[in-house]
């Protein structure tokens, strides 16, 4: 009897089983509910900050998304109105030659063809609530024909045009009292000055020229560029944010008639 039992013993220690027999549940080993409700809290706490990370990720690569979008329509205008500069030459019989040192809020332009073309902000064809820049093309043949360059997925906030220099660097000497400012001289047939200020047009310069010995007004001798100043921002929000892009560069024409 005594050599089945240990047998019995030797078997169920083979297997893990205590030896003395079936133990009482309190002295098993295992976690107690304090363990558990801290390990349960590091946990909760570790599931939180992790799913904040991701949401925040998420957040920053939608809203680099969406300015990198707005970021491409406005490199696409800029592109536009920097092509159309280079081509032609700057109207400033719009601007009646004396263009605004603040700026300007509309760009005339006349290409290759003598067409006129005109940048400028306004409200969008499809969607009176948005501001687009805006293009219009007049051939003088028939109505102008105006078209939005800015995207559906931004918006024009602020767009000024730096015009140099104020007037017509190729303006042609006046021949007769009809082309004159202020001044005229009769027996020269051209425009005299005193005052650089009263008697010339903007950026003009008063003074005697090799073949005359008293004061005319001389023009600028520099070549017409434009600064650009273009912000648009993006017609929808991003987690309460609209992202907001600003370019700004010059161009010169590459018009040159003297």
């Amino acid at each position: 009897m005594n050599l089945i039992k240990l047998k019995i013993k030797y078997l169920l220690s083979k297997i893990g089983y205590p030896a003395s027999g079936i133990q009482h549940p309190a002295s098993r080993k295992g976690f107690t509910l304090i363990e558990m409700l801290v390990a349960l809290a590091i946990f909760s706490t570790a599931l939180v900050v992790i799913s904040n990370i991701f949401v925040l990720a998420g957040r920053a690569q939608n809203k680099a998304a969406e300015i990198e979008k707005v970021h491409s329509g406005a490199r696409l205008a800029m592109e536009t109105m920097v092509r159309e500069i280079r081509a032609g030459k700057i109207n400033y019989n719009k601007y009646l030659n004396n263009i605004n040192l603040a700026g300007e809020d509309e760009l005339a332009l006349l290409d290759a063809e003598g067409r006129s073309i005109i940048f400028y902000g306004g409200d969008c064809i499809n969607d009176s609530s948005r501001k687009c820049l805006k293009i219009s093309i007049n051939d003088g043949q028939e109505a102008p024909k105006v078209a939005d360059i800015t995207s559906n997925d931004s918006k024009l906030i602020d767009l000024k045009f730096y015009i140099r220099p104020l007037s017509d660097p190729f303006m042609p000497l006046p021949a007769g009292i009809g082309d004159c400012l202020v001044g005229f001289d009769e027996d020269n047939s051209v425009c005299t000055c005193g005052d650089v200020a009263t008697d010339c047009y903007p950026d003009q310069t008063c003074e005697t020229t090799s073949v005359t010995d008293f004061n005319i007004c001389v023009n600028a001798n520099i070549q017409p560029m434009v600064t650009i100043k273009f912000v648009s921002q993006s017609a929808k929000a991003i987690h309460g944010e609209q992202p907001l892009v600003a370019l700004q560069t010059t161009v010169s024409t590459k018009n040159y008639e003297r």
